[in-house]
């Protein structure tokens, strides 16, 4: 178990995601033993139950029933000790859940995922195949993309690569397809695989679909990469994902980019040098883009979000004055504004006094000095933590070195990794020369035995 603490270090508000511990289940994965195994990390890194009553404000997990559960999940067992921790369920894993959620309901996004399926088996378990593949990019005088697995337990960020590799490698496909239904050292199972995948690249139907999928994972996989950062917040994340939202919404009328330039190619009846088959498309772009709009609202709901924003400003320590309140309320109302037409006037004023009301009535929780101890305490453990047992003996010995900031550490572990691949290519091109060196000899050997032998 992989544990991490977002936390402001400096005191300067500058939040940031630090390492805490790697945590072993060995007692098992079921909640109680994850329950136990996280009490016991944080306890070994100096935070007590009343120091987390007062500080520990949420925490983020991915959906599984074993974290998530109402009655006896993890989440569940830390509300019991602190009444006031909010759940967030990863956007992230949210976002996936969507997409897969969409890929059930519509028909045609099957057909779609089986034959891509197929050119990833194809060419990741035949070193032939690939090096046909290449062989007719060269004949085109164009770079393959690597053509990987879609709509598997990778971010929706691997499915548009891949289904933009395929959109790439388009003629390539369709000649090493074309070449090998001809070849006549293959079997007629193999030929007929061959010709059947060229028929279904050469479909029209097929092409409007491929643009489809690339307009949508497109902006997916962009929504996905933005809630990937570090520096994301929910306000943020709640933004970007109307954003996202808007944009589909407007796409299922008119198209995306590729989806545009399909649509003439089709009419033309000539994509990129290939003729094409007249035939509709498996997917329906308006039930497609309409299903995935309705999952991001369904996983992802607007107002689940606003109170988790609400309530964490309300209980996140050291906000309290009235200047500091009203800088919150201002940046909350200006995100809120410029989010991708997120409301109209009245709304926007319903959300400003509802922080006025909820940061004037609910009372900074963090005090000056538990503020301090805070930064002290995260700055012990950072950027890595130690033991406890290390802890007590470094406390005793009065005031501790200061440790290592992350980039240099991040820095020195470079420098390292570049040293060892020096090292490690010397040692190669050493390796390689007395290679040469051996079977150079070993020619010359072969060419003069004639003469040894003549004068023996």
């Amino acid at each position: 178990m992989i544990l991490y603490v977002r936390c402001d270090v400096t005191g300067k508000g500058d939040v940031d995601n630090v390492f805490l511990d790697l945590k072993e289940l060995a007692q098992g994965t079921d909640a109680e033993s994850i329950y136990n195994s996280l009490r016991e990390a944080l306890r070994d890194a100096g935070f007590d139950d009343e120091f987390l009553f007062i500080n520990l404000i949420s925490i983020a997990t991915d959906g599984a029933s074993v974290l998530t559960g109402k009655n006896s999940g993890v989440i569940a067992r830390l509300k019991q000790d602190f009444p006031k921790i909010q759940s967030i369920h990863c956007l992230c894993h949210r976002l996936e859940l969507a997409v897969h959620d969409s890929l059930k309901l519509v028909a045609g996004c099957n057909h779609f995922e089986i034959f891509v399926s197929k050119l990833y088996t194809l060419y990741n378990q035949s070193a032939k195949n690939v090096r046909l593949l290449e062989e007719a990019a060269a004949e085109l005088n164009m770079q393959l993309l690597k053509i990987g697995q879609i709509f598997t337990i990778r971010w929706v960020s691997s499915s548009f690569r891949t289904v933009k590799a395929v959109w790439n490698n388009y003629p390539a496909l369709a000649s090493h397809f074309k070449v090998a239904s001809e070849d006549p050292s293959r079997n007629d199972t193999e030929r007929k695989k061959f010709l059947g995948l060229h028929k279904q690249l050469s479909n029209a139907g097929f092409v409007a679909d491929l643009a489809c999928m690339k307009d949508m994972l497109r902006e997916l996989q962009a929504l996905s990469l933005r809630l990937q950062q570090r520096d994301i917040d929910i306000v943020s994340a709640n933004c970007q994902i109307q954003q996202c939202i808007d944009v589909l919404s407007a796409m299922k009328e008119c198209g995306g980019k590729s989806a545009q330039k399909a649509e003439e190619r089709i009419t033309q009846g000539l994509f990129k040098g290939l003729e094409l088959v007249e035939s509709s498309g498996k997917i329906k772009r308006g039930q497609f883009y309409q299903s995935v709009i309705d999952n991001l609202k369904k996983r992802m709901p607007e107002s689940d979000l606003n109170d988790v924003v609400v309530t964490v400003q309300t209980q996140g320590g050291g906000r309290e004055g009235e200047k500091e309140t009203q800088e919150l309320q201002n940046d909350v109302v200006t995100v809120q504004t410029q989010g991708g037409g997120r409301g109209s006037e009245k709304e926007t004023q319903e959300l400003q006094n509802d922080v006025v009301t909820v940061q004037t009535q609910g009372g900074g929780r963090g005090s000056e000095k538990e503020t301090q101890e805070l930064q002290m305490r995260l700055q012990d453990q950072y950027p890595f933590p130690q033991a406890s047992s290390q802890l007590k003996e470094r406390e005793s010995q009065g005031p501790r070195a200061r440790q290592p900031t992350r980039r240099a550490e991040v820095k020195r572990q470079k420098y390292q990794y570049k040293k060892r691949s020096r090292t490690m290519k010397a040692a190669q091109m050493r390796r390689k020369q007395l290679w040469t060196v051996n079977v150079r000899d070993k020619v010359r050997l072969r060419h003069r035995m004639p003469q040894i032998l003549s004068h023996l």
